[in-house]
């Protein structure tokens, strides 16, 4: 077990304090509730622990200004979360937990949700952990990734650095789409330029699909594709193993193609 510290001051837990929580520390649960019988604007009178100033600069980051005369019934679910979220605010948190707060809301919601996160901590410079399954969720924002298991670290570092070179399969796994590679397919792949690749885990970026053989590339024949938009999910069987690759083109089950590492960098 551990502790945890905010600012240099070790936390409380449950043993040592009759109530839980932190002032400065703010929590929005997957579950959150407004109170129906009070305005949106009464909640953040009761709330609030910052100027009237502040509160409208808030209500502006969290595009809920038209809200303030609504309630609770009124509101549709991104509104509500987008409240609540303005309800933890105003008391001026130094940290804001959140807890898969993106479980219940459409992709337009979510995205919404995410820009105003992200402008949270740029103008207000408010610390944001969250607990998510959904690498998509904090990818494009966060400045460090932890993942857990079982309340033990496996990974810690830069998005960039756990997406892109996981150390184990979990991890990998928890972050999307992956194939490992087994040592003797990895030598026959190896980029004929550039640092010797001694890891064992590729994301499907990593690789390119061609119907035309290339230097370094290896023949296979495709199991299956996933269309998603901008590009294909394709499934390469390769001497025994399955690559998984993207691809800009549709290929047929059983087409033979070329599927090539790219070099690093």
């Amino acid at each position: 077990s551990g502790f945890v510290e905010l600012d240099g001051v070790r936390i409380k837990g449950p043993e040592e304090q009759l109530i839980p929580g932190h002032r400065e520390i703010a929590y929005l649960s997957q579950h959150f509730e407004l109170r129906n019988i009070y305005t949106m604007g009464e909640l953040l009178s009761m709330s609030s622990l910052v100027s009237k100033e502040e509160e409208q600069r808030i209500c502006r980051l969290c595009r809920v200004e038209n809200l303030i005369q609504r309630t609770n019934k009124a509101l549709s679910g991104g509104e509500k979360q987008r409240m609540a979220l303005a309800l933890l605010l105003v008391r001026n948190p130094a940290v804001l937990l959140l807890d898969e707060p993106f479980s219940n809301l459409d992709l337009i919601h979510k995205n919404l949700v995410l820009d105003i996160l992200a402008e949270l901590n740029q103008q207000f410079g408010t610390t944001l952990i969250m607990s998510t399954h959904d690498p998509a969720d904090v990818l494009s924002w966060a400045n460090e990734l932890v993942i857990l298991d079982k309340g033990k670290i496996l990974e810690r570092g830069l998005p960039e650095q756990v997406y892109d070179n996981p150390g184990s399969s979990l991890s990998a796994g928890l972050m999307g789409s992956f194939s490992e590679l087994p040592a003797k397919l990895l030598v026959q792949m190896q980029p004929a330029s550039g640092p010797k690749l001694d890891q064992r885990f590729f994301r499907p970026g990593k690789f390119e699909v061609d119907e035309i053989m290339k230097n370094g590339s290896l023949q296979g024949n495709v199991l299956s594709q996933k269309y998603l938009g901008d590009f294909y999910e394709t499934s390469v069987s390769v001497s025994g193993s399955t690559i998984i690759a993207r691809s800009m083109e549709r290929f047929g089950p059983g087409s033979v193609v070329f599927i090539t590492l790219k070099c690093p960098g």
